[in-house]
């Protein structure tokens, strides 16, 4: 992708800082988040500059969330606000891409990972793009760290767990 007008929806994260640094020099890229001036908080209504923004743009990378939503709207918060900013996109004929998890799974215990995949389903009902990924960078020195403790799983049919 080169020389487009960029999104990011939680750029001022992890995965957005990331995807940031990855993506070609040539786009111009905005990064937004809960403390960036034009702002974006998941389960609030989009408005004014964002909603302009987006109008304005090519694509939308959508890699914000947000962990301390109640447990029992976290799933439906994070859909409504997906599928806030979908409509916005194809009202306005803007790309979308929503980043999930590799461990995204409708029979999952996790909270997190059911409503990545629920938030994938919306992005399939909508024609717009979803990626997952998996571990991008990982401290395996970090006591207590999960990645350190599956690497030191033994290897499954040749292939590390």
């Amino acid at each position: 992708m080169k020389n487009k007008k960029i999104i990011i929806l939680g750029g001022t994260g992890f995965v957005g800082h990331f995807l940031k640094n990855i993506l070609d020099a040539s786009n111009y890229i905005t990064c937004i988040g809960s403390s960036t001036q034009i702002s974006y908080h998941i389960g609030q209504e989009v408005t004014g500059e964002l909603k302009e923004l987006i109008s304005s743009s090519d694509v939308v990378i959508f890699a914000s969330w947000d962990f301390h939503i109640e447990e029992n709207t976290y799933v439906k918060t994070h859909i409504d606000s997906v599928l806030q900013i979908l409509k916005l996109c194809r009202e306005m004929k803007t790309s979308f891409l929503f980043i999930s998890t590799f461990l995204a799974n409708p029979a999952s215990k996790s909270r997190y990972n059911k409503a990545k995949y629920l938030c994938e389903v919306e992005c399939d009902n909508y024609s717009q793009s979803w990626m997952r990924l998996g571990v991008l960078i990982s401290d395996l020195n970090e006591k207590g760290n999960i990645y350190l403790k599956l690497a030191n799983f033994p290897s499954f049919l040749g292939y590390k767990l």
